[in-house]
């Protein structure tokens, strides 16, 4: 009563923790635990964050301002999925596509975006960054969106408006991802004449998706380059 507080104990008499209890063993543990996070936080690039999911500001972001040759800016589509990004540059003018690219990014979502990023500045050096408009999707698609004020448009979504506005007279869709399979089906309002959507998504199963191919592709030795070639024509699996 009064005194100084019982120290914390982690259990009974020689228990808790583990047959080796509380003692040195875990205190040691720690110095190296925080030496191995600083490495990884070391070799993290980093991303200067303008808005947060909750939409709070970080830092300021400069206004949106056209150029001579770009009046609207240029807008980029990036897509951030399980296995591979891709991007489009599109002058919002005449939707002429300006540059895209596809690549493996290896488990390194950051990174590759960084590197694509990159690249986009380097093929356009007279636009400023303030010119562009940046659109992400995609699995990984809001975490990194929110690190580069991108706008976050949910997979399924993007999917039906390039189709609406491509093509029009589309029916169904078919997406197969790098952990997911998507189908979009259209069906005509007969009152209004619009047309609704009715989305399926098997996210429990990576059957039949890109990582599944991808493994079938390397037992068989065959390069994803001739897969496309290979058809089941007259064969019988």
């Amino acid at each position: 009563m009064g005194g100084e507080p019982p120290a914390a104990s982690c259990g009974t008499s020689g228990g808790g923790c583990g047959s080796g209890g509380c003692g040195s063993g875990a205190t040691s543990a720690i110095p190296k635990l925080v030496q191995l996070e600083s490495r990884v936080a070391a070799t993290k690039p980093h991303i200067a964050a303008t808005d947060t999911r909750d939409g709070s500001r970080l830092t300021p972001a400069p206004m949106f301002v056209g150029t001579r040759a770009y009046p609207q800016g240029l807008i980029i589509g990036l897509d951030v999925g399980s296995t591979t990004v891709k991007f489009v540059v599109v002058d919002p003018i005449t939707d002429e596509i300006l540059v895209k690219d596809y690549q493996r990014h290896e488990t390194r979502q950051p990174e590759k975006c960084i590197e694509m990023l990159l690249a986009i500045q380097a093929r356009f050096p007279d636009v400023p960054t303030h010119a562009f408009r940046v659109f992400v999707t995609g699995s990984g698609g809001a975490t990194i969106g929110a690190r580069i004020g991108a706008k976050f448009v949910q997979e399924v979504n993007a999917v039906s408006l390039a189709v609406e506005r491509l093509y029009p007279d589309a029916q169904s869709v078919v997406e197969l991802g790098g952990q997911d399979a998507k189908i979009i089906v259209f069906v005509t309002d007969e009152a209004t004449g619009r047309k609704k959507k009715s989305p399926s998504m098997n996210d429990k199963c990576a059957g039949g998706t890109g990582a599944v191919i991808d493994k079938v592709t390397a037992k068989l030795g065959i390069a994803s380059t001739e897969l496309c070639n290979m058809g089941y024509t007259g064969l019988k699996l």
